[in-house]
Protein backbone atom coordinates (compact mmCIF):
# COMPACT_ATOMS: atom_id res chain seq x y z
CA UNK A 1 0.00 0.00 0.00
CA UNK A 2 0.94 3.48 -0.34
CA UNK A 3 1.23 5.69 2.36
CA UNK A 4 1.25 9.17 1.46
CA UNK A 5 2.27 10.92 4.44
CA UNK A 6 5.36 8.96 4.88
CA UNK A 7 6.09 9.35 1.35
CA UNK A 8 5.85 13.00 2.01
CA UNK A 9 8.05 13.03 5.17
CA UNK A 10 10.86 11.30 3.22
CA UNK A 11 10.95 14.03 0.60
CA UNK A 12 10.37 16.70 3.43
CA UNK A 13 13.70 14.71 5.28
CA UNK A 14 15.67 14.65 2.10
CA UNK A 15 14.78 18.08 1.11
CA UNK A 16 16.37 19.71 4.76
CA UNK A 17 19.07 17.69 4.97
CA UNK A 18 19.96 19.09 1.10
CA UNK A 19 19.08 22.33 2.13
CA UNK A 20 21.50 22.14 5.15
CA UNK A 21 24.37 20.42 3.22
CA UNK A 22 24.03 23.53 1.08
CA UNK A 23 24.56 25.37 3.34
CA UNK A 24 27.50 23.84 4.84
CA UNK A 25 28.97 23.57 1.38
CA UNK A 26 28.28 27.98 0.91
CA UNK A 27 29.88 28.00 4.67
CA UNK A 28 33.24 26.35 3.38
CA UNK A 29 33.31 28.61 0.16
CA UNK A 30 33.21 31.46 2.29
CA UNK A 31 36.00 30.33 5.09
CA UNK A 32 37.77 29.42 1.61
CA UNK A 33 37.37 32.66 0.08
CA UNK A 34 38.47 34.34 3.50
CA UNK A 35 41.84 32.20 3.38
CA UNK A 36 42.19 32.98 -0.23
CA UNK A 37 41.80 36.61 0.58
CA UNK A 38 44.07 36.70 3.45
CA UNK A 39 47.24 34.71 1.72
CA UNK A 40 46.60 37.80 -0.94
CA UNK A 41 47.48 40.51 1.45
CA UNK A 42 50.08 38.77 2.88
CA UNK A 43 51.80 37.83 -0.34
CA UNK A 44 50.88 41.76 -1.19
CA UNK A 45 52.75 42.49 1.83
CA UNK A 46 55.85 40.50 1.31
CA UNK A 47 56.24 42.02 -1.98
CA UNK A 48 55.81 45.15 -0.80
CA UNK A 49 58.33 44.77 1.70
CA UNK A 50 60.78 43.25 -0.23
CA UNK A 51 60.10 45.93 -3.12
CA UNK A 52 60.88 48.29 -0.38
CA UNK A 53 64.14 46.53 0.78
CA UNK A 54 65.77 46.73 -2.77
CA UNK A 55 64.88 50.67 -2.87
CA UNK A 56 66.96 50.80 0.38
CA UNK A 57 69.70 48.98 -0.59
CA UNK A 58 69.98 50.55 -3.68
CA UNK A 59 69.91 53.91 -2.21
CA UNK A 60 72.54 52.65 -0.32
CA UNK A 61 75.06 51.49 -2.80
CA UNK A 62 74.41 55.13 -4.59
CA UNK A 63 75.76 56.37 -1.50
CA UNK A 64 78.76 54.29 -1.20
CA UNK A 65 79.52 55.09 -4.85
CA UNK A 66 78.81 58.81 -4.86
CA UNK A 67 80.79 59.11 -1.54
CA UNK A 68 84.06 57.09 -3.58
CA UNK A 69 83.60 58.98 -6.44
CA UNK A 70 83.44 62.28 -4.01
CA UNK A 71 87.10 60.75 -2.48
CA UNK A 72 88.89 59.88 -5.72
CA UNK A 73 88.06 63.02 -7.29
CA UNK A 74 89.84 64.54 -4.35
CA UNK A 75 92.22 62.30 -4.52
CA UNK A 76 93.62 63.65 -7.89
Amino acid sequence: MYDRAASDNTVECMLESLIRMQGKSNQRVEELSKRVGQLELIILSQSKNEHARQLVDLEEERRVLTHQGAQSQQAQ
